[in-house]
């Protein structure tokens, strides 16, 4: 008997392997019927319970889900992966203040587990609380130095804060060490060296996105109007606007950039005609 209970659990631990294996490939139906099958050898098997809630999650029924997670938490109450789950399930169905609550639990389970405090950061950054944001993102920062999500989105966080623009910086900044080909992070560098009226730095900022073939129409757009600033580059000004409205047709504002530019040069028609098109 014990030879044959001891075989069930190691084939119950082999299924809810191949559930997960399921899971990471995103093929849920799978991930679901070998989860079940490790459960029916073991139903103390927690981490079956675990994945079968996420799996559920993902397939958005989310009451199974619930149920899946809380007997995973009955097996073992300090489960971060199973409070974090609970997280994803409030969070994907708009219950914020209880995501926050188990993505909390999930930290105080483990400390070291950074999905948490991204899922959290995301919700306070969309709520607007964005010190209790930047603090969270700052303590992700901690366990995970090279997570180029947590640094962009802590540079976000202390963005909308006053007085923290060189904070916002060193974030960005970090970010492009991270990965020199985030061109959202260069965007947001150029933004603070304007705000700062270091027009230069701006402007090697925004060259660099540039050359890094940015598909990026905001970069076009700051260049064009940082440019736009200067008699003697209108004519690069102007090619930029049209960059930007070539990447985004729909965008009134980028018509209205170059009818701005045109009118410095004097091109009256050609301002005239963006003009309309900003309106229409």
């Amino acid at each position: 008997v014990f030879q044959q209970s001891h075989d069930q659990l190691e084939r119950a631990a082999i299924k809810s392997n191949i559930g997960r294996i399921y899971l990471q490939h995103k093929k849920f139906r799978e991930a679901i019927t070998e989860y079940q099958k490790a459960i029916g050898l073991n139903p103390r098997q927690v981490e079956a319970h675990n994945g079968i809630g996420l799996a559920y999650t993902m397939t958005q029924k989310y009451d199974l889900a619930v149920s899946a997670q809380q007997r995973a938490l009955a097996l073992d109450q300090n489960l971060a992966e199973a409070h974090a789950g609970l997280g994803l399930i409030y969070f994907l169905t708009d219950q914020q203040e209880k995501a926050l609550k188990c993505y909390r639990q999930a930290i105080d389970s483990r400390p070291d587990f950074v999905d948490p405090y991204l899922k959290m950061g995301q919700i306070l950054l969309d709520q607007r609380r964005y010190t209790a944001a930047s603090q969270i993102y700052r303590s992700a920062t901690k366990i995970a130095s090279t997570n180029v999500e947590a640094y962009y989105n802590l540079g976000l966080s202390y963005n909308y804060q006053d007085n923290m623009a060189d904070l916002a910086l060193e974030a960005y900044k970090r970010v492009t060490e991270l990965d020199p080909e985030y061109q959202q992070a260069y965007y947001q560098i150029g933004q603070i060296y304007e705000d700062k009226n270091k027009f230069e730095e701006a402007e090697k900022t925004y060259l660099t996105i540039v050359q890094h073939g940015s598909k990026v129409p905001q970069v076009y757009q700051a260049l064009a109007q940082l440019y736009g600033r200067n008699r003697e580059q209108l004519n690069q000004a102007v090619s930029y606007a049209q960059k930007a409205i070539e990447l985004s047709p729909e965008s009134a504002s980028y018509y209205n950039t170059l009818a701005l530019i045109y009118f410095r040069l004097g091109d009256y028609l050609q301002a005239e005609s963006a003009i309309k098109k900003a309106l229409s």
